[in-house]
């Protein structure tokens, strides 16, 4: 008996260890170099790197002021209204960063030293873009010298977690403003098709629409970018929350685009039949920018309801439960929390509209300048109440499950000081080189005076020209004049000169609001082509005037001590000669009629092409 004792205690001891063993081998989460209360260490661990990755976003923001600055300027401009959600796609990123602290706590952080390399380069094409004055490009950089800085500090298992909390900045930045004039054509073009088998009396001509008691315009504003960009947001943002396959993300952009797309085109349809039917007296045709808003906000939960009909991944229907004897009788089949199908259906119904009507309503309100916050707060509000209804009918039809367990941290080396430095120092020297440069020329005039040549030999001038036609216009010019020099034949020759002690994004030469014929289309266009001539290379373009006379008008631009003819070259060459001392940027053009013709004033120019040069000296 006591060896039969000894024996089964032998037995139970050894079960125990090996069980004991299986249960250390069985636990994948935990490793010997992680304690046990790991698990319980994760929220934190998770806050910490989250606040790590907000103090990025904050240290572009400040290191990449100017860009901050034009963004705030963008998505405020209640004029141009294209890009006015761009706080809100800001929020949610900075919100999708917030919800993947649980990711983040279960990957180990990884350093990459050569991505500090590419976050210089990233650095240095900023400041060229910014010294160029190209604020498209320079926003465009932005979110990529983010998610550089990421990759360099934590590694690429954790930028690949924020890679669309980044990404989805670019909803927001100057990226779909090319695609303007293609939806305006194509709105264009099917709005022709609506009223043709409408049968409205209508003529197109290209972007307008002509009707027997006046004429529609569909300009820029009309051509839905804002609307199409929303709603691939939207879409995306929808994917993403509800972690949708790959395929099926997809099509939710195409979907949500194509409803876009065709309810801006009944809006103008809409407001053609209005126009028509009235004789342009109602006011929806003066006012009908809300009227796409509200085919939008009903696309949208058109969109919900149809990607909800049969969500992507969705569990099987629970079996229903065998009666009991005693207890709690099951809920039928499509109904939530126990309530009657028709009653679900009333409900959901209800707070649909209830968040249409705070959506539209933020939408309107958004664009009157003194309730702007307002306004896209209530957006933000019908937005969570969209995907926070969809995500509860989820929850409420999936079986219970047992919780998942907490995320550990993954065993990895901390994040240490040195790494945090070097990336903020590789994200943070180039910009502010070129700001202490600045500084340093803060003291220089910023005006330039223009001194004219005299007269060559056989000519009269320079003398004012009060009575031309010609008056080009230059927005935030530090000098510019214009001046004509007349020949012993009574022929002149016109010369402008306009110069730019530093160009800036409000104040350059190829600014959009600068026009070098001037304004009210007295001269318009007819040719363009490069000529050489003795003085060297010029744009030669030929001109027409009201009364049908043409004239030649000879330019090229100067940036420092070279001359160019290609206008992108110049503005290139200048963010390049910019980053150590900003140079002197000017433009000369002559002009001259086309008398007795148009070759006869081409030799006119070349004669005195290389006389008739101003100086550019620094004003007082």
């Amino acid at each position: 008996m006591v060896q039969n004792g000894a024996r089964n205690r032998w037995i139970t001891w050894r079960r125990h260890c090996v069980c004991r063993l299986e249960a250390l081998i069985d636990m994948p989460d935990l490793t010997p170099a992680q304690p046990r209360d790991a698990a319980a260490r994760a929220p934190a661990l998770g806050i910490r790197r989250v606040a790590l990755v907000l103090g990025l976003w904050l240290a572009v923001a400040v290191l990449y002021w100017p860009s901050s600055v034009a963004l705030a300027h963008l998505w405020t401009n209640v004029a141009q209204e294209t890009y006015t959600h761009g706080f809100l796609i800001l929020g949610i990123s900075l919100w999708l960063v917030v919800r993947a602290r649980h990711k983040l706590a279960a990957v180990p952080v990884q350093p990459v030293l050569p991505a500090l390399i590419v976050l210089l380069l990233l650095s240095a094409l900023w400041v060229w873009a910014w010294r160029a004055a190209i604020q498209e490009l320079q926003m465009m950089l932005v979110p990529l010298i983010l998610f550089t800085a990421i990759v360099a500090m934590l590694g690429w298992r954790a930028a690949r977690i924020l890679a669309f909390s980044v990404g989805y900045l670019y909803f927001a930045l100057p990226f779909w403003s090319g695609g303007i004039f293609l939806l305006q054509d194509l709105s264009a073009r099917m709005v022709g098709v609506l009223v043709w088998l409408a049968g409205v009396p209508a003529y197109m001509q290209g972007n307008l629409i002509e009707l027997p008691a006046g004429a529609i315009r569909i300009a820029g504003g009309c051509s839905g970018i804002h609307s199409f960009i929303v709603a691939l947001a939207l879409a995306a943002l929808y994917g993403v929350l509800f972690e949708l396959p790959l395929r099926r993300r997809f099509f939710a952009l195409g979907l949500m685009a194509a409803i876009a797309l065709v309810l801006n085109w009944v809006r103008i349809f809409i407001v053609t039949a209005v126009a028509y039917d009235t004789d342009m007296h109602s006011s929806l045709v003066r006012n009908h920018y809300w009227l796409g808003w509200w085919l939008f906000a009903a696309g949208f939960v058109a969109f919900l309801w149809w990607m909800e009909r049969k969500p992507a991944g969705a569990p099987p229907a629970r079996p229903a439960a065998p009666a009991a004897a005693a207890g709690p009788v099951d809920a039928p089949a499509g109904s939530h929390l126990g309530l009657p199908r028709t009653v679900a259906a009333v409900v959901a119904l209800a707070l649909a509209l209830i968040v249409l009507v705070a959506f539209a309503t933020g939408l309107r309100t958004s664009l009157a300048r003194n309730h702007y916050w307002l306004g896209w707060l209530l957006c933000a509000a019908a937005l969570a109440g969209f995907f926070g209804w969809i995500g509860w009918r989820r929850k409420a039809a999936q079986p219970s499950r047992p919780a998942a367990p907490a995320a550990v941290p993954a065993a990895g080396p901390a994040i240490g000081a040195a790494q945090i430095v070097a990336t903020l120092l590789a994200l943070a020297i180039l910009p502010a080189a070129a700001y202490g440069m600045d500084w340093t020329h803060a003291g220089q005039s910023p005006s330039v005076a223009i001194e004219w040549p005299a007269a060559p030999a056989g000519w009269a001038g320079p003398a004012r020209a009060y009575a031309s036609v010609w008056h080009p216009v230059f927005r935030g010019a530090s000098g510019q004049s214009l001046r004509q020099y007349t020949d012993a034949r009574g022929a002149t020759v016109q010369v402008f000169a306009v110069a730019y002690r530093e160009q800036t994004q409000h104040a350059k030469l190829l600014g959009y609001w600068n026009h070098l014929l001037g304004t009210g289309h007295v001269l318009s266009r007819e040719s363009l082509r490069i000529v050489t001539t003795p003085s060297g290379r010029w744009r030669q373009m030929q001109v027409r005037n009201l009364a049908g006379t043409r004239s030649l008008i000879w330019s090229r631009y100067r940036i420092g001590a070279r001359t160019f003819v290609a206008p992108r070259l110049s503005q290139l060459w200048y963010g390049l000669a910019a980053l150590i001392d900003p140079p002197l940027s000017s433009l000369r053009a002559l002009r001259t009629a086309c008398v007795p013709d148009c070759a006869a004033a081409r030799r006119r120019l070349a004669a005195v092409a290389s006389a008739l040069r101003p100086k550019f000296v620094p004003g007082q």
